[in-house]
Protein backbone atom coordinates (compact mmCIF):
# COMPACT_ATOMS: atom_id res chain seq x y z
CA UNK A 1 0.00 0.00 0.00
CA UNK A 2 1.44 3.57 -0.99
CA UNK A 3 0.58 6.65 0.49
CA UNK A 4 0.11 10.04 -0.84
CA UNK A 5 0.55 13.29 0.87
CA UNK A 6 -1.95 15.72 0.79
CA UNK A 7 -0.96 19.68 1.20
CA UNK A 8 -4.04 21.80 -0.03
CA UNK A 9 -7.35 21.60 -0.87
CA UNK A 10 -9.07 23.30 -3.80
CA UNK A 11 -13.02 24.32 -2.98
CA UNK A 12 -15.11 26.62 -5.17
CA UNK A 13 -11.34 27.51 -6.96
CA UNK A 14 -10.26 28.82 -3.31
CA UNK A 15 -6.78 27.24 -1.87
CA UNK A 16 -8.29 26.39 1.57
CA UNK A 17 -5.08 25.86 4.06
CA UNK A 18 -4.99 22.84 6.02
CA UNK A 19 -3.31 21.84 9.38
CA UNK A 20 0.30 22.06 8.97
CA UNK A 21 0.85 18.54 9.66
CA UNK A 22 0.71 17.12 6.56
CA UNK A 23 -2.68 14.97 5.83
CA UNK A 24 -1.86 11.16 4.90
CA UNK A 25 -4.42 9.28 2.59
CA UNK A 26 -3.77 6.44 2.01
CA UNK A 27 -4.65 4.74 -1.60
CA UNK A 28 -5.11 1.71 -2.22
CA UNK A 29 -2.90 -0.09 -5.27
CA UNK A 30 -4.87 -2.28 -7.59
CA UNK A 31 -3.76 -6.26 -7.71
CA UNK A 32 -3.08 -7.37 -10.80
CA UNK A 33 -5.44 -9.03 -12.68
CA UNK A 34 -5.12 -13.15 -12.85
CA UNK A 35 -5.09 -14.02 -16.35
CA UNK A 36 -6.33 -17.47 -17.03
CA UNK A 37 -5.26 -19.50 -19.77
CA UNK A 38 -8.19 -21.42 -21.29
CA UNK A 39 -6.76 -25.17 -22.75
CA UNK A 40 -7.89 -27.16 -26.30
CA UNK A 41 -9.09 -29.76 -23.41
CA UNK A 42 -11.68 -28.05 -21.99
CA UNK A 43 -13.49 -27.32 -25.37
CA UNK A 44 -12.92 -30.93 -27.30
CA UNK A 45 -16.17 -32.06 -29.31
CA UNK A 46 -18.26 -35.52 -28.49
CA UNK A 47 -19.48 -37.67 -31.22
CA UNK A 48 -23.14 -35.91 -31.25
CA UNK A 49 -21.14 -32.37 -32.05
CA UNK A 50 -18.55 -33.76 -34.49
CA UNK A 51 -21.71 -35.21 -36.33
CA UNK A 52 -23.40 -32.42 -36.32
CA UNK A 53 -20.33 -30.34 -37.54
CA UNK A 54 -19.49 -32.89 -40.46
CA UNK A 55 -23.35 -32.61 -41.58
CA UNK A 56 -23.02 -28.89 -42.18
CA UNK A 57 -19.99 -28.62 -44.38
CA UNK A 58 -21.34 -27.23 -47.45
CA UNK A 59 -17.80 -27.69 -49.72
CA UNK A 60 -14.54 -28.98 -50.11
CA UNK A 61 -12.94 -26.49 -48.08
CA UNK A 62 -15.56 -26.72 -45.31
CA UNK A 63 -14.76 -30.42 -45.13
CA UNK A 64 -11.49 -29.91 -44.69
CA UNK A 65 -11.57 -27.23 -42.17
CA UNK A 66 -13.07 -30.11 -39.60
CA UNK A 67 -11.92 -33.32 -41.20
CA UNK A 68 -8.13 -32.64 -41.26
CA UNK A 69 -7.75 -31.34 -37.69
CA UNK A 70 -10.26 -34.11 -36.51
CA UNK A 71 -8.81 -36.89 -38.04
CA UNK A 72 -5.32 -35.87 -38.71
CA UNK A 73 -4.51 -33.43 -35.33
CA UNK A 74 -2.99 -30.86 -38.32
CA UNK A 75 -2.41 -27.30 -36.70
CA UNK A 76 -3.72 -24.72 -38.58
CA UNK A 77 -0.76 -23.35 -40.71
CA UNK A 78 -0.12 -26.90 -41.58
CA UNK A 79 -4.08 -27.03 -43.06
CA UNK A 80 -3.19 -23.80 -45.03
CA UNK A 81 -0.24 -24.86 -46.55
CA UNK A 82 -1.16 -28.49 -47.17
CA UNK A 83 -0.66 -29.70 -51.03
CA UNK A 84 -1.34 -32.97 -52.70
CA UNK A 85 2.53 -33.92 -53.06
CA UNK A 86 2.79 -34.31 -49.40
CA UNK A 87 0.38 -37.42 -49.97
CA UNK A 88 1.69 -41.12 -50.57
CA UNK A 89 -1.62 -42.82 -52.27
CA UNK A 90 -0.12 -46.05 -52.29
CA UNK A 91 0.97 -46.11 -48.92
CA UNK A 92 -1.70 -44.08 -47.55
CA UNK A 93 0.74 -41.65 -45.68
CA UNK A 94 0.74 -37.72 -45.33
CA UNK A 95 4.40 -36.37 -45.17
CA UNK A 96 5.05 -33.09 -43.56
CA UNK A 97 8.15 -31.86 -45.73
CA UNK A 98 10.87 -29.38 -43.29
CA UNK A 99 10.12 -26.47 -45.66
CA UNK A 100 8.63 -25.50 -48.96
CA UNK A 101 7.83 -22.19 -50.19
CA UNK A 102 5.11 -20.42 -49.28
CA UNK A 103 2.52 -19.72 -52.11
CA UNK A 104 -0.97 -20.02 -50.50
CA UNK A 105 -1.63 -16.36 -51.35
CA UNK A 106 -3.10 -17.15 -54.98
CA UNK A 107 0.56 -18.18 -55.96
CA UNK A 108 2.61 -15.01 -53.77
CA UNK A 109 3.40 -16.05 -49.76
CA UNK A 110 0.95 -15.07 -47.13
CA UNK A 111 0.77 -12.44 -44.83
CA UNK A 112 2.41 -14.59 -41.69
CA UNK A 113 5.05 -15.84 -44.41
CA UNK A 114 6.09 -13.15 -46.49
CA UNK A 115 6.32 -10.84 -43.39
CA UNK A 116 8.01 -13.19 -40.08
CA UNK A 117 9.71 -15.68 -42.78
CA UNK A 118 10.77 -14.74 -45.92
CA UNK A 119 8.12 -16.54 -47.66
CA UNK A 120 9.06 -20.08 -46.32
CA UNK A 121 6.75 -22.01 -44.38
CA UNK A 122 8.08 -24.61 -42.26
CA UNK A 123 5.73 -26.71 -39.62
CA UNK A 124 5.62 -24.90 -36.19
CA UNK A 125 8.96 -27.09 -34.62
CA UNK A 126 10.97 -29.38 -35.93
CA UNK A 127 8.80 -32.56 -33.87
CA UNK A 128 6.27 -31.34 -36.29
CA UNK A 129 7.55 -32.81 -39.62
CA UNK A 130 6.16 -35.73 -39.13
CA UNK A 131 4.28 -39.03 -41.13
CA UNK A 132 0.87 -39.44 -40.64
CA UNK A 133 -1.41 -42.37 -41.65
CA UNK A 134 -4.62 -40.83 -43.81
CA UNK A 135 -7.72 -42.54 -42.68
CA UNK A 136 -10.68 -43.31 -45.54
CA UNK A 137 -12.42 -40.30 -43.69
CA UNK A 138 -9.95 -37.86 -45.24
CA UNK A 139 -8.50 -39.26 -48.36
CA UNK A 140 -11.30 -38.34 -50.69
CA UNK A 141 -10.47 -34.29 -49.48
CA UNK A 142 -7.12 -34.95 -49.89
CA UNK A 143 -6.95 -36.05 -53.31
CA UNK A 144 -9.15 -32.79 -54.08
CA UNK A 145 -6.12 -30.61 -52.41
CA UNK A 146 -4.50 -30.08 -55.69
CA UNK A 147 -1.54 -27.40 -55.32
CA UNK A 148 -2.93 -26.07 -51.97
CA UNK A 149 -6.45 -24.07 -50.42
CA UNK A 150 -4.81 -20.16 -51.84
CA UNK A 151 -6.85 -19.50 -48.51
CA UNK A 152 -5.41 -17.19 -45.17
CA UNK A 153 -5.29 -18.64 -41.73
CA UNK A 154 -8.22 -16.09 -41.11
CA UNK A 155 -10.36 -17.49 -44.38
CA UNK A 156 -10.13 -21.20 -42.23
CA UNK A 157 -11.02 -19.42 -39.43
CA UNK A 158 -13.96 -17.56 -40.74
CA UNK A 159 -15.49 -20.83 -42.60
CA UNK A 160 -15.07 -22.85 -39.21
CA UNK A 161 -17.21 -20.16 -37.29
CA UNK A 162 -19.53 -20.44 -40.19
CA UNK A 163 -20.10 -23.78 -39.74
CA UNK A 164 -20.71 -24.02 -36.29
CA UNK A 165 -22.93 -21.43 -36.19
CA UNK A 166 -24.92 -23.34 -38.93
CA UNK A 167 -24.44 -26.71 -36.78
CA UNK A 168 -26.29 -24.66 -33.79
CA UNK A 169 -23.17 -24.87 -31.67
CA UNK A 170 -22.73 -21.06 -31.98
CA UNK A 171 -23.12 -20.85 -28.20
CA UNK A 172 -19.58 -23.31 -27.65
CA UNK A 173 -16.94 -22.20 -27.25
CA UNK A 174 -14.93 -23.94 -30.34
CA UNK A 175 -12.05 -23.55 -32.54
CA UNK A 176 -10.07 -25.51 -35.06
CA UNK A 177 -7.12 -25.80 -32.51
CA UNK A 178 -9.85 -27.34 -30.22
CA UNK A 179 -10.85 -29.61 -33.06
CA UNK A 180 -7.49 -30.99 -33.19
CA UNK A 181 -6.92 -31.34 -29.37
CA UNK A 182 -10.04 -33.13 -30.21
CA UNK A 183 -7.74 -35.80 -32.09
CA UNK A 184 -5.15 -35.36 -29.20
CA UNK A 185 -7.69 -37.09 -26.73
CA UNK A 186 -8.74 -39.82 -28.92
CA UNK A 187 -5.41 -40.59 -28.99
CA UNK A 188 -5.51 -40.65 -25.82
CA UNK A 189 -8.11 -43.01 -24.52
CA UNK A 190 -7.22 -45.65 -27.29
CA UNK A 191 -4.22 -46.58 -24.89
CA UNK A 192 -1.54 -45.13 -27.38
CA UNK A 193 1.61 -44.58 -25.68
CA UNK A 194 2.63 -41.30 -24.70
CA UNK A 195 5.59 -41.23 -27.10
CA UNK A 196 3.56 -42.08 -30.13
CA UNK A 197 1.18 -39.35 -28.96
CA UNK A 198 3.58 -36.63 -29.20
CA UNK A 199 5.08 -37.72 -32.42
CA UNK A 200 1.55 -38.26 -34.08
CA UNK A 201 1.09 -34.78 -32.81
CA UNK A 202 3.96 -33.13 -33.54
CA UNK A 203 5.07 -31.84 -29.87
CA UNK A 204 8.47 -31.18 -28.47
CA UNK A 205 7.42 -32.87 -24.83
CA UNK A 206 6.00 -35.26 -23.12
CA UNK A 207 4.28 -32.84 -21.45
CA UNK A 208 1.57 -32.47 -23.42
CA UNK A 209 0.94 -35.80 -23.87
CA UNK A 210 0.51 -36.80 -20.30
CA UNK A 211 -1.87 -33.67 -20.22
CA UNK A 212 -3.92 -35.10 -22.41
CA UNK A 213 -3.48 -38.85 -21.10
CA UNK A 214 -4.55 -37.61 -17.60
CA UNK A 215 -7.40 -35.77 -18.26
CA UNK A 216 -8.68 -38.79 -20.25
CA UNK A 217 -11.80 -39.90 -18.88
CA UNK A 218 -11.66 -43.07 -20.35
CA UNK A 219 -8.74 -43.76 -18.57
CA UNK A 220 -10.66 -42.44 -15.19
CA UNK A 221 -13.29 -44.88 -15.55
CA UNK A 222 -11.00 -47.96 -16.49
CA UNK A 223 -9.66 -47.40 -13.16
CA UNK A 224 -12.55 -46.87 -11.27
CA UNK A 225 -13.62 -49.98 -13.21
CA UNK A 226 -10.49 -52.20 -11.58
CA UNK A 227 -11.03 -50.76 -8.35
CA UNK A 228 -14.83 -51.46 -8.16
CA UNK A 229 -14.14 -54.99 -9.49
CA UNK A 230 -11.31 -55.58 -6.96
Amino acid sequence: MRQKIITNRVHNNKATAISPIATIERVKTPKPKKVVVRSSREDIINPYEERLLLANCNDLMDNIAVRFPLYLGLRLGEIQHCKLGWFEQREKLLSLPTRQICDCAKGSPCYECRKYRGGIWSPKTAAGIRVLLVPPTVEPYLLQIGNGLNCSRQCLEVRFRKIKRRAGLGYKSLYLHAISGTYATRLAESDISSISMMSLMGWDTLQSSEAYVKSSMHHAHAELARIQAS
